[in-house]
């Protein structure tokens, strides 16, 4: 079972002055289980491509299978959607009803199922991205900080588990600290729920940490697809398209340059810290 995208062409505005490619000839399987993130400057496609997956936008040509169901069938894409959620960027801004709980409840409740089994969800999915149900339930969503906003948002989505969680730059906006705290959340859901994760990111620092496969965009094309070792150890190629290193490249890099020997597939930053700890004699 899987997501598959197949030769799928998007364009904006066709036929008009404005018209812009959003997606060329783009074909792409995600697995279950998979952390895949997206990556690519502004207007690469990456947020065309995710929509996609659900079947908020239609492909031009092409065809969009979400295990077995095909996503340009009105009568079954109810079907696929509901394996699919989708977190848009800046969630919180879809929050809308007067309790968090009633929020986080919404969409499960669309779902039809029975009172019993959507406090049930709701109070999982509370517990699942770090909020205490009673101290939130009942609060309104905008009485809350901007990084319990985002997990109340993702908690609605969470409550009517997904096979696919697909995130569009889930920490923008945020601090640093909120930053880590949502990206700990999403790792800690696709442990919980066996979830396939495919997330939007401008940051390498995060897609780095997260996953376990890494899909580059430019100009509406997939450039590069790999783990991330692969991918982050064509560094050149990133920087050809106008992409940043995660940290522990750059760290690396500078190393190197005043004369330690750094390895050129150690960057993630665990593995610096321990080569550093054994250049300082610190290891154990």
């Amino acid at each position: 079972m899987a997501i598959e995208l197949m030769d799928v062409n998007y364009t904006y505005m066709e036929g008009t002055a404005f018209e812009h490619e959003a997606l060329r000839d783009v074909s792409l399987t995600i697995r279950e289980n998979e952390f895949v993130g997206i990556i690519g400057h502004t207007g690469s496609g990456k947020s065309t491509l995710v929509t996609h997956m659900n079947g908020i936008l239609q492909p031009l040509s092409g065809k969009v299978i979400v295990d077995g169901i095909d996503m340009s069938d009105k009568r079954s894409r109810k079907e696929g959607r509901a394996k699919v959620g989708l977190v848009f960027q800046y969630p919180e801004h879809q929050l809308f009803e007067e309790t968090v709980a009633k929020d986080v409840a919404f969409g499960v409740r669309n779902m039809g199922l029975p009172e019993e089994e959507i406090d049930e969800r709701v109070r999982e999915a509370f517990s699942l991205v770090g909020l205490d149900y009673e101290k939130f339930a009942e609060k309104s969503p905008f009485e809350l900080s901007g990084g319990e906003k985002r997990r109340a948002a993702l908690a609605g989505i969470i409550a009517m588990r997904p096979k696919y969680l697909v995130l569009d730059e889930p920490m923008a906006g945020l601090d640093p600290l909120g930053r880590k705290v949502i990206l700990d959340t999403i790792m800690k859901l696709k442990q919980a729920l066996g979830c396939a994760v495919i997330m939007v990111s401008h940051s390498m620092d995060d897609v780095l940490k997260a996953s376990t496969r890494i899909i580059v965009m430019n100009k509406g094309r997939i450039v590069m697809d790999g783990t991330p070792k692969e991918i982050f150890m064509n560094a050149e190629k990133l920087l050809e398209i106008n992409l940043g290193l995660p940290q522990g490249m750059i760290l690396a890099d500078e190393l190197r340059k005043r004369g330690i020997e750094v390895k050129k597939d150690v960057f993630m930053m665990d593995e610096l810290f321990e080569f550093i700890s054994r250049q300082l004699g610190l290891a154990n």
